[in-house]
Order: structure tokens, then sequence, then C-alpha cells
């Protein structure tokens, strides 16, 4: 996820936010996804990759998500106790 530098706004954000909700509806699909700050932070720098990937030099990399099919499928997953939602 990247976008324009820019002093004001909140980019690194919404960035969050777009990726937070892909990865939400990545695992509907049943894929698998890994926020990754590290290329976040190698992409920030100016250099050959940013160019490699389609990003303008007037952009910045404010957020990283990986996706793709699990290798394992857990079969029991955590138990949880169901919320009291009482709704008014």
């Amino acid at each position: 996820f990247h976008g324009p530098v820019s002093k004001v706004g909140m980019l690194e954000a919404d960035a969050y936010i777009w990726a937070t909700y892909t990865s939400i509806y990545a695992s509907t699909l049943g894929l698998g996804t890994c926020f990754n700050g590290f290329i976040v932070k190698a992409m920030g720098k100016k250099n050959k990759e940013n160019k490699e990937f389609g990003i303008p030099n007037n952009h910045a990399v404010y957020a990283s998500l990986l996706i793709g099919y699990p290798k394992v499928k857990y079969k029991n997953e955590a138990s949880r106790i169901s919320p009291g939602v009482v709704l008014i």
C-alpha cells in the first residue's frame, strides 16, 4: 500500500485500515495473511526495488501485507466464550 509523500493527512493509518480489511476479506477466501513491516522499512529507502514494483519517486510505502495459501490447516482453534451482546 503506497501513496504520495505528504506532511498532512493520515496516509499511514489509511493504509493499515485498507490492509486490515484486505486481510479479513482474504481469510473469507481461505487465504492466509501476514503484515510485514520489514518490507515497509526496506522500501522506505529510494532504491531499485521501488522502481521494480512500479512505485513512483514521489510515493512512499506505508503498509505491506503478504497473502497466500497456508501450508497447514488447524483442526482445533482456541475456544472462546461467546460475548453477551444485548441489542437495544
